[in-house]
């Protein structure tokens, strides 16, 4: 089994014709949320090719639907936390010639302490 301690982040994509220019408000015309973060798309690829995947991971509690996903695709989630903080999450901007630009914040997923490497290292839970 594969232990994968990575981001998990909500991706907010807006669809827009160009990617906004300071001082200008643009609308959107498309709007998606969906799951994101390199670490849980790595372990979400690992469980969709049969893989054995454990995944680290923070989210805040009322985004306990991005680690059912991952659960749900195979993913081994008994050590991703649900916290009283934010979820990580990126606001994506794609504008019609696809070229995109990321804002990010980082959330609970940095609340990772050395008691949770410590568990890591071990295989065994931090609480």
């Amino acid at each position: 089994m594969l232990h994968n301690l990575g981001s998990i982040n909500l991706d907010h994509i807006y669809r827009v014709p160009h990617l906004v220019h300071p001082g200008e408000t643009l609308a959107s015309h498309g709007y998606r949320v969906g799951l994101g973060g390199k670490g849980a798309n790595q372990s979400l690829a690992m469980a969709l090719a049969g893989g054995q995947v454990c995944h680290w991971g923070r989210l805040g509690r009322h985004d306990a639907w991005a680690r059912d996903r991952l659960a749900r695709a195979g993913v081994d989630v008994n050590h991703v936390e649900l916290v009283d903080e934010p979820s990580g999450h990126a606001i994506i901007q794609v504008d019609d010639q696809g070229e995109n630009a990321i804002l990010l914040y980082p959330g609970a997923n940095h609340g990772f302490t050395r008691r949770h490497h410590v568990a890591l290292c071990r295989g065994s839970s931090p609480r």
